[in-house]
């Protein structure tokens, strides 16, 4: 039955996942690793250099950003963790707000990195 298996039981295919989301003027954001731990945090990257960028949100970040604040931090946050390699294509942008989450498309992210790193 087993097909893929590691050495000492790591799961080669496993998934993290970021959840957000709203209530009231609150707003949440949860990691959801591949053990199945779900972890609250305040920010967070995940995938490819994820420990450089989290050492730097780590740093810089701070509980009272407003959005543009926050996205700039993003934004400077890729771009010591990957350097000019930015696009449209190899960032998505997604945006919580109260009523919605919005998902920026390629041009936009594109723009938007261009104007926040």
């Amino acid at each position: 039955m087993l097909e893929h298996i590691q050495p000492g039981g790591a799961r080669p295919f496993g998934a993290s996942m970021l959840i957000c989301g709203s209530r009231q003027k609150d707003y949440y954001l949860y990691q959801l690793k591949p053990s199945g731990i779900c972890v609250p945090l305040q920010a967070v990257a995940q995938g490819v250099n994820a420990n450089e960028c989290n050492t730097f949100l780590a740093d810089q970040y701070k509980a009272d950003l407003k959005i543009e604040e926050a996205a700039t931090l993003a934004a400077r946050c890729l771009k010591k963790a990957f350097g000019n390699t930015l696009t449209g294509v190899t960032v998505e942008v997604g945006i919580c707000m109260a009523s919605k989450f919005q998902v920026q498309d390629p041009t936009t992210v594109a723009e938007l990195m261009a104007k926040w790193a």
